[in-house]
């Protein structure tokens, strides 16, 4: 592959390759964590961390489209319209029919349905290409070699700062 020919730094290289190979979107890619594509071995004293990289990537709900998990929604939700089950309903216009009778004040807001927070939907994505896999290897090589302190919960791509990249 022509990334693999060109001299690309390690982390730019391996963010192209699961952008192309897995259609992995900015986001998701900046949430990664590294327990997400392999598992670290218990670290030595004096080498450098060993790793296994994982077969398939789960990526959580929390990471991808529909989630807010880095709380950047900035629109607030407007209820347009209001949806009941038959059952529910009747159950409600009783309701309401007793209120009346006993001279309480109705609020048709005390009768919408709760909203239920947008939710994202969990992905596999299997780490099979060789040159996704290849350039996973390096960077994880360079990354481990670099600071033998990191976790499983470190994020995967981090910044000149050391914290985790922004999309």
């Amino acid at each position: 592959m022509l990334l693999n020919s060109i001299a690309i730094p390690k982390k730019t290289s391996l963010l192209c390759q699961i952008s192309f190979k897995l259609g992995s979107r900015v986001r998701e890619l900046t949430l990664l964590q590294i327990k997400d594509v392999c598992e670290l071995a218990k670290p030595k004293a004096s080498l450098v961390q060993k790793f296994k990289i994982h077969k398939i990537m789960n990526l959580p709900a929390a990471y991808t489209k529909g989630s807010d998990a880095m709380n950047s929604s900035k629109s607030k939700y407007e209820r347009r319209t209001v949806r009941f089950k038959c059952e529910e309903f009747d159950q409600i216009l009783k309701t309401i029919e007793k209120m009346a009778k006993g001279g309480v004040e109705i609020k048709p807001k005390d009768f919408y349905p709760v909203v239920e927070p947008r939710k994202g939907k969990s992905r596999k994505l299997p780490l099979a290409h060789e040159d996704l896999r290849a350039a996973l290897e390096r960077y994880l090589v360079f990354r481990l070699e670099k600071d033998r302190s990191t976790r499983p919960t470190d994020p995967l791509f981090i910044n000149q700062k050391r914290s985790s990249l922004l999309p």
